[in-house]
């Protein structure tokens, strides 16, 4: 567990190094620039190293999963909003599975949302990880396990 920990804040040490070089971006100009990965594959090596490597999101993944290696899907960001004039505040963009349309909706499909102190609203994937430094500054990326629903009982009662 240690070792992972630690992997994971040299990684977050070295994104935010990246990022304070990094040029504004603005995401309606170019969707394509997103430096917040949506799949991460996580290896446990046999020497105790912990390797942890970006994955395009259709990438093949075996039916059967080596137990030295997991998958994760991007499930959620916060972003700092910085405005001086009415007064910061965050945002979480979420990413909401099919299970959740089903029991609520009866449709099929998944969707990310922006949350703020007042609206709940449908956006683009791309928007979750696209951030502009000079006034949305990302605060918690958030990985959910592959397939982790078909370890748990997710039919609970609305």
């Amino acid at each position: 567990m240690k070792a992972i920990f630690t992997s994971i804040v040299k990684v977050v040490k070295d994104i935010s190094s990246e990022l304070a070089d990094m040029p504004a971006v603005n995401p309606d100009e170019d969707p394509d620039l997103v430096w917040i990965p949506f799949v991460l594959k996580v290896i446990l090596g046999p020497d105790g190293k912990v390797d942890i490597e970006e994955l395009p999101e259709d990438s093949f993944r075996p039916k059967y999963e080596d137990p030295c290696v997991k998958y994760y899907d991007l499930y959620a960001t916060v972003g700092h909003i910085k405005d001086q004039k009415n007064g910061n505040t965050v945002v979480s963009q979420i990413f909401v599975g099919e299970t959740f349309h089903q029991r609520k909706e009866g449709v099929t499909c998944t969707q990310w949302y922006l949350m703020n102190d007042f609206s709940i609203t449908p956006i683009e994937k791309h928007e979750a990880t696209n951030f502009n430094m000079d006034w949305k500054v990302p605060c918690t990326i958030f990985f959910v396990k592959k397939n982790i629903v078909k370890c748990y009982d997710t039919q609970g009662k609305l």
